[in-house]
């Protein structure tokens, strides 16, 4: 905390309490010194909780590679369509159920989620090739959620949790667009980002506060597959 912050605030409190101190001279009940007291205090310590930030680092920046590598992996909800070269009639669209897997005209039960568009279009021409004769099939995406380890979880204290399919090159500001920004009640610069590396979480600090209500641009982000937002409620 900054040092020059806390001595004038020190000192703004010091004046109000030696005002209050003149004007409880002439009151003699006790109790009415005491709750006034309480009552500067409980200012102050609510002053110093808003300007304390989180404990964490800024997150490090995304490299080129990473943005450009990314590939989206199929997840349950999203609505497939799937075609048939030389084969119209056995053209359709499925949706990928919540036990992760999908059934077509031709074969059922067949596991979609965690695999890429292309992965999953390879497993199909291969059960097709029981019933079609060298099978060339394509999958498109018609509606998409994504797999869970992509998505982006924002949980926050003063309004419902939201989970948004990840996008290349998707960023904080456009997350924040995304869930319609925030309430009146949260605490911007005190997000906290859950990014996993290898496996491993490690927590980061937002100054999404500084972003959306001062224009800070340089408080904007790219976002990584699987981030997790956590938001938490203003004191005051």
């Amino acid at each position: 905390m900054n040092s020059k912050w806390f001595y004038v605030n020190y000192m703004s409190f010091s004046l109000v309490q030696l005002n209050m101190s003149m004007w409880m001279g002439f009151c003699s009940n006790r109790f009415v010194r005491i709750t006034v007291n309480i009552i500067l205090m409980f200012g102050v310590l609510m002053s110093v909780a808003a300007c304390v930030g989180t404990k964490y680092p800024a997150p490090p920046s995304i490299s080129d590679n990473e943005r450009t590598s990314f590939e989206y992996k199929v997840g349950t909800g999203d609505l497939l369509n799937i075609y048939v070269w030389g084969y119209p009639d056995l053209a359709e669209s499925v949706s990928v159920r919540p036990d992760g897997k999908i059934t077509t005209k031709l074969i059922e039960d067949v596991s979609a989620t965690g695999k890429t568009p292309s992965e999953l279009a390879r497993l199909v021409e291969q059960a097709y090739k029981t019933f079609v004769t060298n099978p060339v099939v394509t999958i498109s995406l018609d509606t998409f959620t994504g797999s869970k380890n992509q998505q982006i979880k924002i949980v926050s204290a003063s309004s419902a949790t939201r989970t948004i399919p990840y996008a290349s090159d998707l960023t904080l500001l456009d997350v924040l667009i995304e869930i319609g920004g925030l309430t009146d009640f949260a605490n911007g610069n005190a997000t906290i980002l859950v990014r996993k590396f290898d496996g491993k979480s490690k927590n980061y600090s937002l100054r999404v506060d500084d972003l959306i209500r001062k224009g800070d641009i340089t408080a904007n982000i790219v976002m990584r597959p699987g981030d997790i937002m956590i938001i938490p409620e203003r004191w005051f």
